[in-house]
């Protein structure tokens, strides 16, 4: 008996076959790739193009004029948050406070800007360093995102001066992460804070 591997004629037809047709197949894909590139060459891949960094902090119209350099914050807030009424089912929860803030005149101005987003400020006085009170001649919310409140003085403050704005203010404590908000936390199962 003999020994080996033994293929039909038509098995051996056909693989002859398709490996012509294999081969065939790839030089004419390569035959094509070279006339297409023949009629438009390659370009070089592009250069990578130099982004600036994002700017951090506010943009440039939400931050505060230079004119005013603020030296000392003292910030006192009262909020209220159980209120004990009676037949209501949606309270409200606010707070009040005052500030005084102690800034610089880098350059004479009639106007203080400050943030007061949803806050409404009851009272304002501006003293210098002798106590003197600098009349308060107009303010204005800013309808724009700024949320600025633009506080007109009666005279210019003078360069290189130091003064005192006292404030007064209430609002409202909402739960959109912004300003003053309630929050609240699970410490256990069943038990919010």
């Amino acid at each position: 008996m003999s020994k080996g591997i033994f293929l039909s004629k038509a098995l051996a037809v056909t693989t002859v076959v398709l490996t012509v047709a294999s081969v065939g197949s790839i030089v004419a894909m390569i035959t094509i790739f070279q006339i297409q590139i023949s009629e438009v060459p390659p370009v070089p891949p592009p250069t990578e193009l130099k982004t600036s960094p994002a700017p951090t902090g506010p943009p440039p119209n939400m931050r505060l004029s230079k004119d005013l350099v603020p030296r000392e914050y003292t910030v006192f807030l009262q909020p209220y948050l159980y209120l004990e009424v009676n037949n209501v089912t949606n309270q409200t929860f606010f707070f009040t406070g005052n500030s005084t803030v102690k800034f610089k005149c880098m350059k004479a101005t009639n106007r203080i800007y400050i943030h007061s987003k949803e806050m409404n400020v009851t009272f304002m006085k501006l003293t210098d360093v002798s106590g003197t009170v600098h009349r308060i001649k107009a303010f204005n919310w800013l309808e724009d995102e700024s949320n600025f409140l633009e506080i007109e003085i009666d005279k210019h403050l003078k360069a290189e001066g130091t003064y005192y704005l006292h404030t007064k203010f209430e609002g409202e404590m909402l739960d959109d992460l912004s300003g003053i908000y309630v929050s609240q936390y699970e410490e256990n199962v069943d038990e919010k804070r």
